[in-house]
């Protein structure tokens, strides 16, 4: 009985063995996919984008809010508008009117000011941004373009200064797949003067695509690092940028001062 079993065993093994298929024969070859990223040729242009939305909505360029030309640069600069201010006998403490944007020839909406940068150039290494402004000087009567003649000068108004509150980076980006984490930084509140102030930058690796820094004093829409503006269908004011002037400071009546603005964009990578 155990040698029967020992023999039913052996031949289920053998007949296993010579059902076995033979191997199949294989053979295989290897191709390259690849691809190369160049410059758009045209795309070196300002493209102001609506500073609201997180998807870039295109908004009209405006020659009074201008960017500048190259794959790194400024796509819109704000205008800083104080509007009329009643004379008092005090000092001078004025917020800023929203800055105006332009969806249409006719179509306008008001946000917080704000600056918008594109970084295209595929390099990732980085930006940085700097800000000035001159003395409120008086213009002709009429013709905010051109400043009074020289009898007249020596109507600056002296002590005036802009200061202005945080700004908050905000990514414009297509398929949302760009995020805070490659976001540029943006330092805290400062006061315009003739000298360079570093107001964003970018680290290598940060600050890519399509970015905003919107000033304002929490009329947004998200807190935090990310604050898209608020968009208003009338103007209003924006109280994180304010100008002040000393109560002994010359004031003239029904004349209007200007200030010009510099803004800067380098290719100097951020600290």
């Amino acid at each position: 009985m155990k040698m029967k079993k020992i023999m039913t065993t052996t031949v289920l093994s053998v007949l296993a063995l010579g059902l076995m298929a033979p191997a199949a024969l294989a053979e295989s070859a290897t191709t390259k996919g690849k691809v190369q990223f160049i410059n758009d040729p045209d795309g070196d242009k300002p493209t102001p984008v609506d500073p609201t939305k997180p998807t870039p909505e295109p908004i009209i360029v405006d020659p009074e809010r201008p960017g500048t030309e190259g794959y790194l640069r400024f796509d819109r600069v704000p205008q800083f508008d104080f509007g009329q201010v009643k004379l008092t006998n005090a000092a001078v403490d004025a917020p800023v009117l929203q800055d105006e944007f332009k969806t249409s020839a006719t179509d306008v909406f008001y946000a917080a000011p704000t600056v918008e940068v594109t970084d295209r150039r595929g390099s990732n290494a980085g930006w940085t941004t700097s800000v000035k402004a001159g003395p409120f000087e008086l213009v002709k009567a009429g013709d905010e373009n051109k400043l009074v003649p020289e009898i007249e000068a020596g109507n600056d108004l002296v002590g005036a200064v802009i200061s202005i509150g945080e700004g908050h980076a905000n990514v414009h980006s297509k398929d949302g797949s760009v995020t805070n984490a490659s976001a540029p930084d943006v330092f805290g509140t400062f006061e315009l003067n003739d000298k360079d102030y570093i107001f964003a930058s970018a680290k290598k690796d940060k600050g890519m695509g399509q970015w905003s820094i919107a000033f304002h004093e929490g009329d947004a829409q998200t807190t935090g690092d990310i604050g898209y503006p608020n968009k208003h269908t009338t103007q209003g004011n924006e109280e994180s940028i304010r100008l002040s002037v000393p109560e002994s400071s010359k004031k003239l009546v029904d004349r209007t001062y200007r200030s010009v603005v510099t803004w800067t964009i380098s290719d100097e990578p951020g600290k």
